[in-house]
C-alpha cells in the first residue's frame, strides 16, 4: 500500500528548471491540465473544439479557468495552439512531482531585475538586441520590469537565458499561483 501511495504522490514526470534569484528551482509539468487566463466563452469554445471531452476543473480563482484535456501533442503545444489575441492559455505546472500540489501556470513574461545603474533607455536597447521588450514596470525603485514573452515554457526559456547572461540582478518566469484558503 505504501508503494501505491508513493506513486500517486509522485505522478508528474516532466521537470523544468528556472531561476529564483541565484537558486535553481523546479516546476513539474502537468500532463493533462491547461489554464485559461481571463476565461471567456470564446476560450471555452476553443477548448471544446479541440477536445470535446475536456472538463473544467473546479478551483477557487475566478481569474483563471483550469481545463483537464487530452493533449497528445503535450499541454504546452496545446496551450500555444489555443492562444489567440483575445484568448490566452498556459500549461499548468506544480512545484513538486505531485499533481496534488498547488497549481501554477505560465501566463507569459519574465520578471527581470536590471542593475541599479541602468536607465530605461539602456534596458530597452539591451532587450531590443535580444528581440524583446518591456511589457510593464513591476517595481520602478528596484528597476524590475516584466519582459514580454509568449505564455508557457517559452517564458521559462527566456527568463533562464536572460539570467544566464550574467548581466541581470535576477530574472524569473512570471507565474500565476492557485489561491488556496487555509
Amino acid at each position: 500500500m505504501g508503494d501505491k501511495n508513493n506513486r500517486a504522490a509522485q505522478d508528474l514526470v516532466e521537470r523544468i528548471e528556472y531561476y529564483d534569484g541565484a537558486d535553481k528551482r523546479a516546476l513539474w509539468l502537468s500532463s493533462d491540465l491547461v489554464a485559461e487566463l481571463t476565461p471567456s466563452e470564446p476560450g471555452r469554445a476553443a477548448v471544446l473544439a479541440r477536445d470535446a471531452q475536456a472538463l473544467e476543473r473546479p478551483q477557487s480563482s475566478r481569474g483563471v479557468r483550469v481545463w483537464r484535456v487530452r493533449a497528445q501533442e503535450g499541454v504546452d503545444a496545446l496551450a500555444r495552439s489555443l492562444t489567440r489575441e483575445q484568448v490566452k492559455f498556459a500549461p499548468v505546472v506544480h512545484e513538486s512531482a505531485s499533481s496534488a500540489a498547488p497549481m501554477l501556470a505560465l501566463p507569459g513574461g519574465a520578471v527581470a531585475t536590471f542593475p541599479a545603474g541602468w536607465d530605461r533607455a539602456r534596458i530597452d536597447t539591451w532587450l531590443a538586441a535580444r528581440g524583446l521588450r518591456v511589457e510593464s514596470t513591476v517595481v520602478a525603485e528596484a528597476n524590475m520590469h516584466l519582459v514580454a514573452t509568449a505564455p508557457g515554457l517559452e517564458s521559462v526559456r527566456i527568463a533562464n537565458e536572460l539570467y544566464e547572461s550574467g548581466e541581470l540582478v535576477a530574472c524569473t518566469p512570471n507565474l500565476w499561483r492557485e489561491a488556496r484558503t487555509r
